[in-house]
């Protein structure tokens, strides 16, 4: 099991069902963005895509670096414009105990309904606490990051890694096909490793998936599900196939650093490959070296 709290939130999904009665109107989200401020919030991102008119589906990641004070509030501030009016009115503006919004079912309708979404496509906790990543004794380094193409089938993919800090890495990537993908793709993970002290590479994961399978659903492995949500969370790659030909895919600073890892990683070098496969043919690959170090 993994020792930190990775709260996240996948495919939120924000249509007039919030109204609950039918209406004659439709919903339009203009712009999602999530900031932070402290240094107690090691991460918090996320990304909103319309699904279809008048719905949004929205991933959310947050990570704290320590507990969260049981007296924290959450702040919910809504204003809005009518129709025909030019002055910005204030709808709600409250403030609530995170401990208490968590455990209890609030009585605005509002906070009530999206609260309910929260908990069926979200992890965050029931009560407080609300806690942090466990502390860690290593960090990571990064020495190759390299996207090779094998086929025609794919006109473009190349990505660039650049180191921001210690331990703290961004990669960019762009992928584009010269056709709709087959759906019977499959994508491939191979993870490598040499202990501190070995001398003999270690295989540790080996496993083929089907592309579609792959963006559609959660993996059980937590490495390559926290890889996954970081790569939703930074891509425009779909939810779901068609991964269609002649459309530029992008990855734009998708953030590799000691997170990823569980606290008790040992100190080691590894080679992690992640290849696309269409009929048994390798048509693309991203390679991975780097080490876990003190």
């Amino acid at each position: 099991m993994w020792k930190y709290k990775f709260l996240f939130l996948t495919a939120y999904l924000f249509s007039t069902h919030l109204w609950a009665a039918k209406r004659n109107f439709d919903l339009e989200i203009h712009n999602v963005t999530c900031t932070k401020s402290e240094d107690v919030i090691k991460r918090f991102d996320c990304n909103c895509k319309m699904i279809s008119k008048g719905r949004f589906s929205s991933n959310l990641f947050l990570m704290l670096s320590r507990t969260l004070d049981k007296r924290a509030e959450l702040h919910l501030l809504a204003t809005f414009i009518p129709n025909k009016g030019v002055k910005s009115i204030k709808f709600m503006d409250i403030k609530l105990n995170i401990c208490t919004i968590l455990s209890q079912v609030s009585r605005v309708p509002l906070i009530k309904n999206l609260m309910a979404e929260v908990r069926r496509k979200g992890n965050l906790p029931y009560e407080c606490p609300v806690k942090g990543a466990a502390k860690k004794n290593f960090d990571l380094e990064l020495y190759n990051v390299s996207c090779e193409k094998f086929d025609n089938v794919v006109k473009r993919f190349d990505c660039n890694t650049t180191r921001i800090a210690k331990g703290h890495y961004t990669t960019d990537m762009f992928f584009l096909l010269a056709r709709t993908l087959d759906k019977n793709a499959e994508l491939k993970f191979v993870l490598h490793f040499i202990p501190e002290k070995g001398l003999k590479s270690v295989k540790f994961v080996d496993m083929k998936v089907n592309i579609c399978d792959a963006f559609g659903q959660a993996t059980r492995v937590p490495l390559i599900k926290s890889i996954m949500e970081e790569v939703r969370s930074k891509s425009n790659l779909p939810f779901e196939c068609p991964i269609k030909g002649d459309h530029l895919y992008s990855m734009l600073k998708f953030i590799t650093n000691s997170s990823l890892l569980p606290p008790y990683a040992p100190f080691l070098v590894f080679n992690y490959t992640l290849a696309i496969f269409e009929e048994n043919k390798k048509i693309a690959s991203i390679r991975t070296r780097g080490a876990i170090v003190p």
